[in-house]
């Protein structure tokens, strides 16, 4: 393999079919082929130029009035009903009395889809409805119980809080002002209209998260409330465990739901850094066939094509397609990001009460002459200075990245699911999943050699090594009744397999030197790997929790969930030759408890106490501490704990406040320089606040946002300069607020704002030094029509970063134990122009 391109060296290129019809289409296009795509773009926008609004289309109606029901006929109060125009997209909201009647007056004149949701029940689609003037239409709606037969996804097209129930952990699908959590859900509708393609781009919207890039934006690890995130035991498609540290198109995903903070007495070992579960995009009740055209400066010009529908006797089979391809220059000059996708979803269901869910997905994404990482808070040898943070300049400036460097990312997902009902009060949830991610870098690290911005340049060359997740859930929830005393249980088992493969040998190439204020574009060097290199295992973790939980409802006021689980935890390392290095073998058990009380209905006040495990640390080895007394000693697991305390509100219909204070310890251990035992000494502990408001403060005005205050700071850490300080990169303050504006004066026309600030960050674990403060703001909108009545058709514009802030997107250090070690930064994206045209057929 000597000479071997690292670029050319990946020996999964071409492994399976749709690999190698993607890693195909991804080879790199001629300059001419790339200028033509923004053409080409531009052409399809002006050929579906959209027609003048009628003014007949702002004509006041007779009104939307009926009753919804279940099926015995029973009232169904706090139902949702949404009016949707199917052409202006005006929209008008309402909920049911207790004798479940909904009316909404004097609605425009047109043909509306109206939506009809409850919880516990399957949503209700009914399409041209139609609205005449001065005439009164009456509909009435009677629900479905929801179950695996009658359950319906609804392609909707605005902004507005998340209607569905949510799934965390083993419990069943739960309102959000229901569970005794700080949850941050982020819609399918939010995420496609802001135009999102990466988690990296989502993190603002969400004041409690931020993304540690050890790696790269596109390769970071998510977190929550400043707590540092695992590779796998955090994020989860569908609740099964995926690999964080890559990269995901958020184009395959419905919806993002995370449980801030703690989340191991429900979903097993964690770090307490949260849960990130990605909602694949399943088949729709609704055919679905719409094609995007996009071109933006930071993420190329792209395709996506989105198609769903079901079919066969009662709807039995159901399928879903993501499709996209992209291909262009960055926002630095001489870049280039390659993304192409393929995601199926398939729905079987094979007996009346009985599904069985299938999920392929092939992303690809090579991302080639983008800012790489910058070293800091070293001791200059010569000067004795320590080597500050400087502030943050323009990312987009040639230098920072190398146009031959960047990262190679190939990610193929394979998921089954079963859901059973047994009856309307018994379920069953069974699947597994299966990733493979590959990851080559050819990135440049950048490594502060001064305080005048001097620099060393370097590069670290090896085959792409790989990371590798087998995970699985089963569960049955079931509910029943003791008297009075209603309860919800859930039991079952969720665990993964995650094995990693690393590169045999590797080797470090020094391109140069510089300095940031006028940074130096290195010649390619020799990228070719060293000669007999190999990929081979490096390591195999496993984690595995049975887990019981039971909600118990007293009465209309009060109710407690409580929570047990049992785990195992294993892991084994190997060295390059393949010879056994450590292993690692320990179970415990994890507990949470929930105390709610409602003083009215749409109002819950929630305690939740909880505690979890994660994986014990190694000590040092004689050879890296001479003095240690317990070398290569593996620790008991470390056990978290959080206290969590808030209230939830239900303001209108589709519209939520929460308010939650928290306190969240974690320990870690450390050499003590009293007896140089390693041990667990010292802790983490992070005090906060978080503000969530979502949903409609006028008809026509959604607002999502929200703040998150932080206290941050490591304890004990054996090192009086680093003890109670705040942790590195982990804001004081966090927030965002996104508006969306629906004009009455141009039907089908919205207008939205996003603000987002987030405060000073410590950039050393003695704080010393700081990164500033930043804020951005991002201006938008979307228009929205029918060409001939048949075709919907949505123009969106936005400018993210309008006033080209420069900032540091993120700070980490080498340790997050406060060991004084060097860190790392990674800088913010510069303004960005995103259009996009979307047309259904």
């Amino acid at each position: 393999m000597s000479g071997m391109d690292v670029r050319k060296a990946s020996p999964f290129a071409c492994r399976a079919a749709a690999s190698r019809v993607l890693r195909c289409l991804l080879q790199p296009v001629s300059s001419t082929a790339k200028r033509m795509l923004p053409l080409v773009a531009a052409a399809m926008f002006a050929a579906f130029l959209p027609p003048s609004p009628s003014p007949a289309q702002d004509a006041s109606g007779g009104g939307l009035h009926g009753t919804v029901t279940d099926p015995s006929g029973a009232a169904v109060p706090g139902a949702s009903v949404e009016a949707l125009n199917v052409v202006t997209q005006i929209r008008r909201l309402t909920q049911t009395d207790a004798e479940g009647r909904f009316a909404i007056p004097a609605i425009p004149v047109g043909t509306y889809q109206v939506t009809t949701r409850a919880q516990g029940f399957s949503a209700k689609v009914t399409s041209d409805v139609e609205v005449a003037a001065g005439k009164p239409q009456t509909l009435d709606v009677r629900l479905a119980i929801r179950s695996v037969g009658t359950e319906v996804n609804v392609q909707a097209t605005i902004a507005n809080i998340p209607d569905t129930d949510i799934n965390i952990g083993p419990l069943p699908g739960k309102k959000l002002s229901d569970l005794p959590f700080s949850v941050t859900v982020l819609p399918a509708e939010l995420i496609e209209n802001q135009q999102a393609t990466s988690l990296r781009e989502l993190i603002k919207y969400m004041p409690s998260v931020q993304i540690e890039e050890r790696g790269g934006s596109d390769v970071g690890r998510p977190q929550t409330r400043g707590f540092e995130g695992d590779v796998v035991a955090n994020a989860r498609f569908d609740g099964m465990n995926i690999v964080a540290t890559t990269a995901h198109p958020m184009e395959m995903f419905d919806r993002l739901e995370v449980l801030n903070g703690l989340s191991g007495s429900l979903n097993g070992p964690a770090q307490p850094a949260g849960s990130f579960n990605f909602i694949v995009k399943r088949p729709t009740d609704v055919p679905l066939r719409q094609v995007t055209v996009k071109y933006d400066n930071q993420n190329s010009p792209s395709v996506i094509g989105d198609f769903g529908g079901k079919f066969g006797k009662d709807k039995q089979f159901g399928y879903r397609l993501v499709a996209l391809y992209g291909d262009g220059e960055g926002f630095v000059d001489g870049s280039d990001l390659r993304r192409g996708l393929a995601s199926l979803a398939f729905d079987w269901r094979f007996l009346k009460h009985t599904v069985a869910e299938v999920n392929f997905s092939y992303y690809a994404f090579e991302k080639m002459g983008f800012p790489g990482g910058f070293s800091f808070g070293g001791v200059n040898a010569a000067t004795g200075e320590r080597i500050a943070l400087p502030e943050a300049f323009d990312a987009s400036t040639p230098g920072y990245g190398q146009k031959w460097g960047g990262s190679e990312l190939y990610t193929h997902t394979e998921s089954g699911r079963v859901r059973h009902d047994f009856n309307q009060n018994w379920h069953l949830t069974a699947g597994v999943l299966n990733q493979s991610a590959e990851r080559g870098f050819t990135t440049p690290t950048l490594a502060l050699t001064n305080n005048a911005g001097g620099y060393r340049g370097t590069v670290s060359v090896g085959l792409a090594g790989r990371h590798e997740a087998t995970s699985n859930i089963a569960y049955v929830n079931g509910a029943f009744a003791t008297g009075d005393v209603k309860h919800e249980i859930s039991a079952g088992t969720n665990g993964f397999v995650w094995r990693t493969f690393g590169a045999s040998a590797s080797r470090q190439i020094v391109l140069g030197t510089g300095n940031i204020n006028t940074p130096t574009v290195f010649d390619r060097p020799d990228l070719s790997v060293p000669a007999g290199s190999s990929v081979a295992k490096s390591g195999d973790t496993v984690r595995q929790a049975l887990s019981f939980s039971d909600t118990i409802t007293f009465n209309d006021q009060w109710s407690a969930l409580l929570s047990i689980n049992h785990s195992w935890l294993s892991s084994h390392s190997f060295d390059a030759s393949g010879n056994s290095r450590s292993t690692y073998s320990d179970n415990g058990m994890g507990y949470g408890a929930s105390l709610m009380y409602k003083p009215v209905k749409n109002i819950t006040v929630y305690y939740t106490y909880a505690d979890t495990l994660e994986a014990g640390k190694s000590a040092p080895t004689t050879a890296q501490n001479p003095l240690i007394q317990n070398p290569g000693e593996i620790l008991p697991p470390y056990r978290s704990n959080s206290h969590e305390a808030g209230i939830k509100a239900e303001l209108s219909s589709r519209a939520s406040f929460t308010l939650a204070g928290f306190r969240i310890e974690r320990p870690f251990a450390y050499t003590d320089p009293a007896d140089n035992v390693f041990k667990q000494a010292g802790t983490q502990r992070n005090f906060g606040l978080e503000i969530m408001a979502t949903g409609d403060i006028f008809d026509d005005l959604t607002a999502y946002g929200g703040i998150t205050l932080l206290d941050p700071r490591l304890k004990d850490t054996g090192i009086v300069a680093t003890s109670n300080k705040w942790v590195v990169g982990a804001p004081k303050v966090q927030a965002n607020l996104l508006l969306e504006y629906r004009l009455h004066q141009i039907p089908g026309l919205s207008l939205n704002m996003n603000w987002h600030h987030t405060g000073k960050r410590a950039a050393n674990d003695f704080n010393t030094m700081y990164a500033a403060g930043y804020h951005t703001v991002d201006l938008g909108a979307r228009f929205t029509t029918r060409l001939e009545e048949r075709f919907p058709i949505t123009w969106r514009f936005e400018v993210d970063n309008v006033g080209n802030s420069f900032y540091w997107a993120s700070i980490f250090p080498g340790s997050t134990d406060g060991t004084g070690s060097t860190a790392s930064a990674f800088l913010g994206p510069t303004r960005t122009f995103m259009a996009s045209m979307q047309v259904g057929f």
